[in-house]
């Protein structure tokens, strides 16, 4: 839009200063009705006469034909320094919204990797925290079974200690019954001796 809009300006500047900047070549003064003026050429032109046959057209002097192309050159000047300041503004914005963009691009990244960042330390940290309630988990299991385990070998222990000790107590029962029946026999044989020395029918159990 700005390089069509300076070519256009350029190209008004170059057709006017062709225009105005003209030197006349072979010029000469004015004459009035009854000189044949129509027979002088003006400025090299075909120059149109009045009915008085006085010349319409008259050239420009040296001096403002000099002054209006210095003024030409001038405004050509000052036009193509406006189009390079507003180049130079559009390259600027430009460069500006290249740069704000590039700089919304970077925060953005950074944004992006941060957020990743977190989620793949809180994805560890709750692998983590899983490993360690499994491990906990299974520490407590296993206590659990060996308090089972010792409770039943406890039991077992307790158990066995109350046969052995019943059939302690069955034996030294069975002993004292064997041991009285044996002592009340003996005391029945002696005193069936006694009484009857003859008889020899009662003997002393050994």
């Amino acid at each position: 839009m700005i390089l069509t809009f300076a070519f256009c300006i350029t190209l008004i500047q170059l057709s006017t200063a062709q225009v105005f900047s003209f030197n006349p070549r072979n010029s000469h003064p004015n004459v009035i009705q009854g000189q044949h003026a129509h027979n002088i050429p003006q400025n090299n032109l075909n120059t149109v006469l009045a009915n008085n046959r006085a010349s319409i057209a008259r050239p420009l002097p040296y001096g403002n034909i000099n002054n209006l192309f210095n003024s030409n050159t001038n405004l050509n000047l000052a036009n193509a320094q406006l189009v390079n300041t507003e180049l130079a503004n559009a390259e600027l914005e430009n460069a500006k919204f290249a740069n704000t963009q590039l700089a919304n691009a970077e925060i953005a990244n950074a944004r992006l990797a941060n957020a990743q960042i977190t989620n793949a330390e809180l994805a560890n940290a709750k692998f983590a925290n899983s490993q360690i309630a499994k491990a906990q988990l299974a520490n407590a299991e296993l206590a659990n079974a060996k308090f089972a385990n010792a409770q039943f070998a406890n039991a077992e222990l307790t158990n066995a200690k109350y046969a052995n000790a019943q059939i302690n107590n069955a034996e030294i029962a069975n002993t004292r019954a064997l041991q009285s029946n044996w002592l009340n026999r003996n005391v029945y044989a002696e005193k069936t001796n006694l009484e009857n020395p003859n008889l020899g029918l009662n003997k002393r159990v050994e």
